[in-house]
């Protein structure tokens, strides 16, 4: 590997600033042939910031052993199963070196691994942007608001299953969410009764006699 490399972030690759590799790759292949610069993959860069998070201010250090100590490592990390042999292989990788180096006092990043379902179409094939099948939510949105496409996102399959998407299924969604509106906004109701009656000390059989209203009935 070439030594004059500035790894200071540019938006380009480092090995893109190196003369001594372009030369190396000319003399090995002939004049005008380029190295493959883009050697790092996405996943990489992604595998340490988290280590950030604690303590984003601190100037002195990536961060504080106290705040090290409380926040980490992660108790627990939900993702794809793409995850576990890309982001997480590369995660564990940074911090098993870090921890030979003295820097943490852990050597696994995350203590429990939960994987979520994947988004299939209607064919049952995972949507990508490369196969063209992927449904954009912000289209779903416009059509039929945010609401009704937070809920069907939340509860077309558990968190573990795959979902398919499918546009029937969305629509009953969307049709169930004004009666859904009804119900939580008679729990809020009713919850705000409580508290006013809590507040005032009112008796049970004072309650009964002064107080006139119907509690709503609220399905749990």
């Amino acid at each position: 590997m070439p030594k004059d490399v500035d790894f200071r972030p540019t938006g380009t690759a480092p090995l893109a600033k190196s003369k001594k590799i372009k030369k190396r790759t000319e003399k090995i292949f002939g004049k005008g042939w380029t190295p493959e610069v883009d050697t790092m993959d996405t996943f990489v860069d992604s595998s340490w910031y988290f280590l950030r998070y604690p303590d984003p201010e601190n100037e002195k250090e990536f961060c504080s052993q106290e705040k090290l100590k409380k926040w980490l490592p992660v108790d627990l990390y939900i993702g794809g199963a793409e995850h576990t042999y890309m982001h997480l292989l590369y995660a564990r990788f940074f911090i098993k070196a870090m921890h030979q180096m003295g820097l943490l006092d852990f050597d696994e990043p995350f203590m429990k691994l939960r994987h979520q379902g994947m988004v299939l179409d209607k064919n049952g094939v995972k949507m990508s942007k490369s196969k063209g099948n992927v449904v954009n939510p912000d289209d779903m949105v416009k059509k039929f608001g945010a609401d009704a496409t937070r809920m069907y996102v939340m509860f077309a399959a558990p968190l573990d299953e795959d979902v398919i998407w499918k546009l029937r299924e969305f629509i009953g969604f969307w049709k169930k969410l004004p009666l859904s509106l009804i119900l939580l906004r008679s729990r809020r109701l009713t919850q705000n009764i409580r508290r006013t009656l809590q507040k005032r000390r009112i008796t049970p059989n004072r309650r009964r006699t002064t107080l006139k209203w119907k509690r709503p009935e609220v399905i749990p």
